[in-house]
């Protein structure tokens, strides 16, 4: 295993141009073992987030997962997986039909 070499700490600052609410903070630490500067780890950390939040809005909008309701126990993380699995298996089948 890599020894961690980085603490990194993200301050951001969301604006809402068409609402009451003017700002909203938020603060996020990180732990690496890269040896980045503070650039290629923004660089990083926005590419990761950028594909979860697109990982987010397939499954929302391919499977109308915020419509549904789990509640019950491992309700809500068992279908998430399963969506993801679903998901994954139509990608190889497209990719499949493709080539």
């Amino acid at each position: 295993m890599e020894k961690l070499t980085s603490i990194i700490k993200i301050e951001s600052i969301r604006e809402f141009k068409n609402s009451d609410k003017v700002t909203e903070t938020a603060t996020q630490y990180y732990i690496s073992s890269l040896h980045n500067n503070a650039i290629e780890f923004q660089f990083k950390i926005r590419s990761h987030w950028a594909a979860e939040n697109k990982l987010d809005w397939t499954l929302g909008v391919a499977f109308c997962e915020d419509a549904f309701r789990k509640r019950a126990g491992n309700a809500a993380q068992n279908y998430s997986g399963l969506l993801k699995i679903a998901l994954n298996l139509l990608k190889m089948k497209i990719r499949k039909t493709i080539y």
